[in-house]
């Protein structure tokens, strides 16, 4: 039994796997729809969360600028109380 092959030995065996069943289910992976609509929720989705991760970097810089202004805001609504004598 001879082990090794000739290229041209390797060359006949790949394209009659090809033509055989290989090559039929990479037709049926080109030509059939069945699925198509989930890859498509698919892309969506990561869309959506590819533009929500780029937009969150803005939205937390705003949402820090608008608690720090609010903060100091109450900060300056604050009024301390009349201090209390010691003698009476």
């Amino acid at each position: 039994m001879n082990i090794l092959r000739t290229d041209a030995d390797l060359n006949r065996t790949l394209t009659a796997a090809w033509n055989g069943k290989l090559g039929a289910e990479v037709k049926r992976f080109f030509l059939e729809t069945d699925g198509e609509d989930v890859i498509e929720y698919a892309l969506l989705t990561t869309f959506i969360g590819l533009v929500g991760a780029a937009a969150w970097s803005a939205m937390q810089t705003s949402l820090g600028n608008a608690y720090v202004g609010y903060n100091q805001a109450v900060w300056n609504l604050w009024e301390p109380a009349d201090p209390v004598s010691a003698g009476s």
